[in-house]
């Protein structure tokens, strides 16, 4: 039995963004690349860390208060954050120096807002390989985009 065009467009992008989740790029020392880290197990490989924090907290390196509403987690790769998040109805996929939290592009993602009583917005972690960025809207529009600039490579609707 031959199944629906769409049915099996959904059952492709399911088996590539599978194969992504696998995949282990080279990455650099503190890489995020997507949910969870590079072994997808939370830990982090980084070192030099504080053993205890200072009484009054850790320094606060910089503030980002543009990205809106919604429960996206973070990727970092090359210094640069990946992350979700909302503007004008809209779902975007921002990135962000990780240094600086200076806004480097934004890209639509879906142009309506997943609303529910749960809470407003995206709920992904965009994952990042091969200079790549993909992220799912919340509403199931996947995009892939140029990681070095926002360009949208192709986009996806799994609606």
């Amino acid at each position: 039995m031959r199944l629906p065009e769409a049915l099996r467009m959904k059952h492709k992008v399911a088996a590539t963004l599978m194969c992504l989740a696998t995949l282990t790029p080279s990455l650099l020392a503190g890489d995020w690349p997507g949910w969870r880290g590079p072994n997808r197990d939370d830990i982090s490989t980084e070192t030099g860390l504080l053993k205890a924090w200072p009484e009054a907290g850790p320094k606060k390196v910089w503030t980002f208060d543009n990205a809106g509403k919604g429960y996206s987690g973070v990727a970092v790769v090359e210094g640069r954050l990946y992350t979700l998040g909302t503007r004008d109805e809209t779902e975007q996929l921002l990135a962000l120096d990780a240094k600086t939290g200076k806004e480097l592009w934004s890209l639509k993602v879906d142009p309506g807002l997943l609303k529910n009583r749960w809470g407003d917005g995206p709920r992904g972690t965009p994952s990042v390989d091969g200079g790549m960025v993909y992220a799912i809207s919340g509403k199931g529009n996947l995009v892939c985009a140029n990681a070095a600039d926002g360009k949208l490579a192709w986009q996806q609707s799994l609606t």
